[in-house]
């Protein structure tokens, strides 16, 4: 279970309000998204071309924050853990006084202050678990709920974590020499507000607007200052081409704040090719074929300031864009073949089917959506269900869309979807 996964920990379910919800955790999700635009140059222009509207201006949202077009599907973060130290695993922040939070976490429990405070603000923590063996990082992820609000339903939160003890020793000791004086990114009256949001309580106006003031960085926070001893020799060694020193030189700089942003799109060559155009040197496209198609352009170069009270100028965030097709499930909502035999997602691939063109309408189902299978075809939602596949062949079950992380949403509200639209261009 991703509770007992170092950097991170379990949380009971928050009793927020949904005024709260409102006003704190939707807060947090828009801000913490247009901080990543901002911050990469070439990210609403690609976003722009990808959805052919203009959508945001930088970090600027052009658009009612409602529209269905809107498809952000996670940000990310990262943090360095100590793989010789247990889990935090289950903790009550209720219980938990300001002492203690200073106690519990520090630089070396990497994204788990992070993690814990979005489930205080309504987040549930994944089950799953993520393994990137080539940087010794390990990641889960958190996601959202709300029955009224599609923009809290449309994003998650990826968080993975790199053991030091896996990084050479040079480079981990001026790490832990450098994490000697980290404090943890909140105040006490923070602390307190958050916890009375995590009981059901509402905020006044003053402790309101103390907590949302700059919210995203206290949440997504790095707790050292930066050297530029550190900094420089992390650069000459990713230079070098070491991969996994190319995580670390990220952490060290950002911390816990957002490493990317990533932006669901129906057609990942034509958002390859964007990525392209613009110059972005796009990684090449993986997992072409499977559930989860990425790419990904470079990150942005931006200015970092120094203990020593220097600027540097090192990578920022960057624009990840991401498909995620559709699979074909049984009647009981076992992924299945084109055959219809259920599939084990751990060795077998599922028949995915791909979105054409669609404009996302939360009210009502649609059957008319349209879906390219395997081989090209091109079929409504209301086709596929009715065995133009297989006669078991389903996109939906028990008037609920799924999808291969098994997010069950009732009409289809949020970025997984297999229902809720209708098509443009097919």
């Amino acid at each position: 279970m991703s509770q007992n996964i170092l950097g991170s920990c379990l949380v009971p379910k928050s009793q927020i309000s949904k005024n709260m919800l409102d006003k704190v955790t939707k807060t947090l999700i828009y801000d913490s998204w247009s901080l990543m635009l901002k911050e990469t140059d070439y990210a609403a222009t690609a976003i722009n071309m990808i959805e052919e509207r203009e959508i945001y201006a930088g970090e600027k949202l052009l658009i009612d924050a409602n529209d269905s077009v809107i498809k952000p599907d996670h940000t990310a973060s990262r943090g360095f853990i100590d793989g010789k130290l247990s889990p935090i695993g289950d903790i009550n922040p209720e219980t938990l006084s300001y002492e203690d939070l200073q106690r519990t976490f520090h630089p070396l429990t990497g994204t788990a202050f992070s993690m814990m405070i979005l489930q205080m603000l309504g987040a549930k923590l994944s089950n799953s678990i993520c393994n990137f063996p080539m940087y010794h990082a390990k990641g889960t992820n958190v996601f959202f709920h709300s029955e009224s609000d599609i923009i809290v339903e449309k994003t998650k939160h990826f968080a993975s974590n790199q053991d030091i003890n896996e990084l050479p020793s040079e480079i981990s000791n001026m790490l832990l020499n450098d994490f000697k004086d980290a404090e943890i990114s909140i105040s006490e009256s923070d602390w307190t507000a958050l916890q009375k949001i995590y009981q059901g309580n509402d905020l006044d106006d003053n402790e309101l607007s103390s907590l949302l003031n700059d919210l995203p960085r206290k949440i997504f926070s790095r707790f050292w200052n930066i050297s530029i001893k550190t900094a420089t020799r992390l650069k000459e060694l990713v230079e070098s081409g070491n991969k996994p020193l190319e995580y670390a030189y990220s952490t060290y700089l950002r911390g816990s704040w957002l490493n990317h942003g990533t932006w669901r799109v129906a057609d990942i060559y034509r958002g390859y090719g964007i990525l392209a155009s613009l110059g972005t040197n796009p990684v090449p496209i993986r997992g072409t074929n499977t559930y989860l198609e990425q790419t990904a352009g470079m990150a942005t170069e931006i200015k970092y300031m120094t203990k020593e009270e220097e600027t540097i100028e090192a990578p920022g965030a960057f624009l990840e864009i991401a498909s995620r097709p559709y699979m074909l499930l049984n009647q009981d909502g076992s992924p299945i073949d084109l055959s219809g035999n259920i599939v084990d997602l751990e060795s077998e691939q599922p028949a995915l089917i791909k979105e054409v063109y669609i404009e996302l309408d939360s009210s009502s189902w649609q059957n008319n959506k349209s879906f390219k299978t395997p081989n090209g075809k091109v079929l409504t939602l209301e086709e596929i269900n009715n065995g133009a596949i297989t006669p078991e062949s389903k996109l939906t079950h028990n008037n609920q869309a799924k999808c291969y992380e098994g997010f069950k949403e009732n009409n289809a509200a949020g970025i997984f979807f297999a229902a809720g639209g209708v098509t443009k261009n097919a």
